[in-house]
């Protein structure tokens, strides 16, 4: 068993040096690379633990925006606490998607993964309740796709007419 400040050059690594030294929390003896200006105090563990428990979450953190923000897709989400009935539905990051979050506070419970909430006119940002209906997969694929190739159509008349092609 080395010694605690024993410096070591491993086989593998001939360059870097590591050095056997003691976690300040636990006490667990390890390896560790040797660093003069910078030496690592705690186990990854004891690191981990006490980097979880300063870290400022949520409202505390000083990048926080209101919990809300646009993913790509452009559709919002919600950041939701853990002690919200409605946590189940969150992704590890404890953020809902709003328009699911919008359709589960309607009918007062949780959605399954299987319900599909449709925006009727497209808009992913307008999650009015007015706007939004519950779909099965087989519901919501055909028709999303179909509206798609509407719009692409629309577009691409619009650009004829434009160019003198269609009166």
């Amino acid at each position: 068993m080395p010694e605690i400040g024993e410096i070591k050059n491993f086989k593998k690594t001939v360059t870097q040096k590591f050095i056997w030294l003691a976690c300040k929390s636990c006490g667990k003896e390890r390896w560790v690379r040797f660093c003069p200006s910078r030496p690592p105090n705690l186990c990854r563990g004891c690191y981990d633990r006490d980097r979880k428990n300063l870290a400022h979450r949520g409202e505390d953190s000083h990048a926080w925006k209101g919990g809300r923000r646009t993913v790509k897709g452009g559709y919002i989400t919600i950041n939701v606490s853990p002690d919200d009935p409605f946590f189940p539905m969150a992704d590890r990051n404890h953020y809902i998607l709003e328009h699911r979050l919008v359709m589960a506070k309607h009918l007062g419970r949780c959605l399954d993964k299987s319900e599909h909430v449709h925006h009727k006119n497209g808009v992913r940002e307008d999650n009015r309740i007015e706007n939004l209906e519950i779909q099965t997969p087989s519901e919501h694929t055909p028709q999303a796709h179909y509206k798609k190739r509407i719009k692409e159509l629309e577009k691409e008349v619009a650009s004829l007419k434009g160019a003198g092609y269609v009166p």
